[in-house]
């Protein structure tokens, strides 16, 4: 039997965030016991991340689930727009609850989980790869890359999903915990697409973000500033913050990621264009990419071959990214008229990849017709207010 060093894993894991530890996971479950290595350059786990999916395949982690709601709206000028499923609920995860469940099974297999541990280098040969870090050489057979958002992904990304988020409690019952609301439709800034979002966990307790789909990088203190404004505008005084904080960016891009796999290196998770490029959602691309790459790997005689394990964006995505950063006030209306029209299951399997193209046409109709009926009361409220002919026209400034 071939016998390998200390520093010599079959599988080197760099990233122990959601990509990483699932896929971790799913080669403990699948019943691989070769060494692995799970590499991570954070000091502690910490409870920094929120995840939200539409639970349409009875995923396993939506056991773990924070929230869980029915129906979820979209808020704008004109009122509310409440889609509801009794099939496809929308769940929240909580980092800290998907990382104690996901480490414990990781333990149990004898996996190996060396937290700050900050990667300097990786190389790679035809016999293998070698991991440098600030500690040690590490040898590899393969190595998944989970590290994440890099820059090269954010200056490659025509739009960027920007975010920052709180845990807030209040003193007294402002909540509905029966509704999820998506977005809170916010006026144009000029600066793209702007919503907040709201997850009710009880009448008391809430998750609150400031969103953007944003065509230029927002600072963080003025996200923070406007999700304060919005808090006291909403739900006043009475409102304690949590020690919970979340704080991200997310490429929406329909082009090839800026880190293609090589031979013996494989960029999964973020990196691997899990996120959803119209929508970013994330969690549920992640389960179908670490199914994929189990089956592909977990065998030892598997063959070191390009396989298909990230999903294709769908053509409406392409769409959305272009109104997004060419005409992001468009877009309140075209959401607007799919919440109206569109039922909640058809949203969900469209939302989580579930969709076919006959499907999908529903939910596309509706955008751009909601998007079109924009455009033309745009234009109607432009005409009855242009200037007659024996006037100047007046200078506008920018």
């Amino acid at each position: 039997m071939h016998v390998r060093d200390r520093s010599s894993y079959r599988f080197v894991i760099l990233g122990a965030g959601l990509s990483g530890l699932s896929l971790a996971r799913a080669f403990a479950r699948a019943g691989v016991r070769d060494r692995i290595a799970i590499v991570d350059a954070k000091p502690a786990f910490r409870d920094d991340r929120t995840w939200s999916f539409w639970d349409i395949d009875a995923n396993g982690d939506a056991g773990l689930a924070a929230g869980r709601w029915h129906a979820w709206q979209l808020i704008d000028a004109r009122g509310a727009y409440v889609q509801r499923s009794d099939k496809a609920p929308y769940v929240a995860l909580r980092s800290a609850d998907f990382y104690a469940s996901a480490r414990s099974e990781i333990e149990d297999a004898g996996y190996e989980i060396s937290l700050g541990e900050r990667v300097a280098d990786v190389t790679e040969s035809e016999i293998g790869c070698v991991v440098t870090t600030g500690r040690r050489r590490i040898s590899a057979d393969i190595v998944f890359d989970a590290r994440g958002l890099s820059a090269a992904m954010v200056g490659a990304s025509p739009v960027i999903q920007r975010f920052v988020g709180r845990r807030i409690t209040s003193k007294r019952d402002v909540f509905e915990p029966g509704v999820a609301t998506l977005m809170d439709v916010q006026d144009d800034t000029g600066d793209g697409f702007h919503f907040y979002y709201v997850l009710p966990f009880t009448t008391r307790e809430a998750l609150v973000e400031n969103t953007y789909f944003a065509r230029a990088p927002i600072a963080t203190a003025r996200l923070e500033a406007e999700l304060d404004a919005y808090v006291m505008r909403r739900y006043g005084r009475t409102i304690a913050e949590t020690d919970y904080r979340e704080i991200g960016a997310i490429p929406m891009s329909t082009a090839r990621i800026p880190h293609a796999r090589t031979r013996r290196v494989v960029p999964i998770g973020l990196r691997g264009g899990c996120a959803r490029p119209g929508s970013g959602y994330t969690f549920h691309r992640v389960a179908m990419q670490t199914a994929a790459l189990v089956q592909a790997f977990a065998p030892h005689d598997s063959p070191l071959t390009e396989i298909s394990y990230a999903l294709a964006p769908p053509a409406c995505d392409a769409l959305l990214i272009a109104a997004a950063r060419h005409a992001p006030s468009l877009l309140p209306g075209a959401f607007a008229k799919l919440f109206a029209t569109t039922d909640g299951d058809r949203v969900a399997r469209f939302m989580m990849d579930r969709a076919g193209a006959l499907e999908s046409f529903p939910v596309l109709a509706a955008s751009a017709l909601g998007a079109a009926q924009t455009l033309l009361a745009r234009c109607n409220a432009s005409a009855s207010v242009a200037p007659s002919s024996s006037a100047p026209a007046p200078v506008v400034s920018r």
